[in-house]
């Protein structure tokens, strides 16, 4: 019967183990689709190589061509943006990519999807093995590399420093600690009656030891393959690898915590028949271990509570956040592939097609000056973003109407003359616009109460930040805040988007800025849409999905301290089973009988909430679960004594045990 609840409780360990190698293999799935078989992926940045768009774009396509790299770019479906698809810069794999979770197959499409497509970004790897000599050719090109090979070691490398994914190893790691004390303790007598008998007590350690890691191993075997039979048949016989890979290093992490607790109980409970001399129960050596696991295992729930609901509540806001991306998705900026001169000459042309975008509702602008880097004294707010009533538009689509609240107050006018007045009439000086007329014009607006407001950086090309204390400066147009020259050059950095390509690409002939009318007009280059929010709703679909898998992790974790401690709490009910039973055959109830020792576990319980109370959590929501966790965890701990002691009897008497 031991060997049945030390085997049963040993199979709960490793299914839970199971189930976090499923989420990791999940997580390397979604970073390196296994049904391409990926192998590497390189991250390339053309900010320093001579080269516009379209030439970037065929000088990958080459290089992957001449190397047989087979590379893909993986961007997101602009008919769904919650999706994603795969384009093959040579030729077309596959028709699909099916995909470990439970989401959508993607599409694989031919390269003409890049055509609006910044080049810069990361491509998959489909055959590294000539990948360095591509490197360096994108390298004598200027091209910036950054290379990564695919590795299931690292995938659980980085998701081991998430508390939300570390704590549920940990309680599996001291669950493991709990079955040695439990595994030992139903051997206290047997151990000592051998030695008594005239066994060699390194012969009964060596029987026991090797008895538990016979059970451990079969227990092993039969999960392992157990689940990897399951994920084969159920999601795909390409996954197996790379979850068996994740099982075993997860279950390297149970079992050198089995390695060392198991051997240091055993020598703490060393058999010795001195104790039947002594009338003492042979368990008795082995309260303070117990102890000491249930407090380890309490603490650890507590510690890991906090920081772990502050990973999944974080995830989950920065997937809200970059939700917004969802509403760029047609959105695109303008890539100029033109020498300073002739910026200068088509300002006024470009100033005019933007301010009749911005009339047909197609044009949106905001641009950001931070505290931190603009060295001024913004407070009490971080950044001032100047952006017109188009941008407000598009974004309270994903926000709402109500996301921005008035701010308009003198002492908050004052505040922006000073810090910005000087700037504000540089960036308009040659609109021939009055300034106090421009300022008078300004609407003040703050993000409402809980609410991430999402504006671009200045000068990032593109770049969304979310800040709930920016100060919004709503100018009545954009060229009302910016003259031709600053109008033009916030557009090369992508703070300025228009809706659509094609009817982006209308505008620009109609203004005369098409490739032959620069041409004509003795310009050698280019003016092209790209999406500008390709990356962003990447970022979004994998935050979205990291929130959901941080939440999951927390479920395993309180199912970990469960299990711990119900085998705890059984291991105690063992060792003052002589104690009890007398008590509970005279009528008193198991809460009577269990109640001096869960009141102790109570009092010891209460003492490491208070530590892991006085812990400074920066997030309010981290200190209010670790609390939560606290009380919880303190009414299963009293609770577990009484079932235990319960189930203990039912089983004594049952003659089971």
């Amino acid at each position: 019967m031991r060997n049945r609840i030390a085997a049963a409780a040993m199979t709960v360990l490793f299914v839970l183990l199971a189930f976090v190698a499923v989420m990791v293999t999940d997580f390397h799935d979604r970073a390196w689709p296994q049904a391409l078989r990926a192998q590497a992926q390189v991250t390339l940045d053309f900010a320093q190589a001579p080269l516009d768009n379209d030439a970037a774009r065929d000088l990958v396509a080459s290089v992957g061509r001449a190397h047989h790299l087979g590379l893909l770019k993986r961007v997101p479906d602009l008919d769904d943006p919650s999706r994603e698809v795969f384009v093959a810069l040579a030729g077309q794999p596959a028709s699909s990519v099916s995909w470990f979770g439970d989401q959508a197959p993607s599409v694989v499409v031919d390269a003409a999807r890049l055509a609006h497509s910044p080049a810069d970004g990361t491509y998959l790897v489909r055959d590294a093995s000539d990948l360095a000599e591509a490197i360096a050719d994108l390298s004598t090109h200027g091209v910036a590399v950054v290379r990564t090979d695919a590795s299931v070691v690292d995938t659980v490398r980085h998701l081991l420093l998430e508390p939300g994914f570390a704590a549920p190893v940990a309680a599996a790691a001291l669950l493991a600690g709990g079955l040695a004390v439990f595994w030992i303790a139903s051997r206290a007598r047997s151990r000592a009656l051998r030695v008594l008998a005239g066994t060699s007590s390194w012969r009964v350690q060596a029987q026991d030891l090797g008895g538990f890691f016979a059970v451990l191993l079969g227990c092993t075997t039969v999960v392992a393959a157990g689940g990897c039979v399951l994920v084969g048949v159920l999601r795909g016989w390409v996954y197996v690898p790379a979850y068996a890979t994740s099982l075993g290093l997860l279950g390297g992490v149970a079992g050198a915590a089995f390695a060392v607790v198991v051997p240091l109980v055993s020598m703490m409970a060393w058999p010795n028949p001195d104790l039947y001399a002594a009338r003492r129960p042979p368990v008795a050596v082995l309260r303070g271990p117990a102890a000491v696991v249930q407090a380890v295992a309490l603490l650890a729930l507590l510690v890991c509570a906090g920081p772990a609901w502050s990973a999944a509540h974080d995830a989950a806001d920065q997937s809200r956040q970059l939700a917004t991306w969802n509403s760029f998705a047609d959105q695109v900026a303008l890539a100029f592939a033109l020498g300073e001169g002739p910026l200068d000459v088509i300002a006024p042309d470009l100033a005019r097609m933007t301010s009749v975008a911005e009339r047909d509702g197609a044009a949106a602008m905001s641009y950001t000056f931070d505290a931190a880097s603009w060295s001024g004294d913004f407070r009490p707010y971080s950044a001032i973003s100047i952006v017109n009533p188009g941008w407000v538009d598009l974004v309270g689509h994903t926000l709402g109407p109500h996301a921005l609240a008035d701010a308009d107050t003198p002492s908050t006018r004052q505040m922006v003359r000073r810090e910005l007045g000087a700037q504000l009439d540089l960036l308009r000086r040659g609109s021939g616009t009055d300034g106090d007329d421009v300022f008078a014009a300004l609407r003040l607006l703050t993000p409402a109460p809980g609410v991430s407001y999402p504006v671009l950086r200045g000068g990032t090309g593109g770049d969304l930040i979310f800040r709930s204390d920016v100060l919004v400066l709503v100018a009545p147009t954009i060229s009302a805040a910016f003259d031709d020259t600053n109008l033009t050059s916030i557009a090369t950095t992508a703070n300025i988007v228009l809706t659509g390509v094609e009817p982006t690409q209308a505008r620009l002939a109609a203004a005369g800025l098409s490739i032959d009318d620069l041409a004509a007009r003795g310009i050698d280059g280019s003016i092209t849409p790209l999406y500008m929010a390709e990356q962003g709703i990447l970022r979004a679909q994998y935050a979205t999905y990291r929130a959901r898998s941080l939440t999951a992790s927390l479920i395993v974790l309180a199912i970990a301290f469960l299990i711990a401690a119900g085998v705890n709490a059984t291991i105690s009910a063992l060792i003052h089973a002589r104690r009890d039973l007398p008590l509970r055959l005279a009528g008193a109830t198991w809460e009577a009988v269990a109640r001096p020792r869960a009141l102790a576990d109570l009092l010891v319980g209460a003492l490491l909430a208070a530590v892991a109370l006085a812990i400074r959590h920066a997030d309010p929501g981290a200190l209010a679960a670790t609390a939560a966790a606290a009380i919880v965890g303190l009414s299963v701990l009293y609770a577990s004594h009484g079932t235990a002691r319960a189930a203990v009897f039912t089983r004594l008497t049952h003659r089971h045990l």
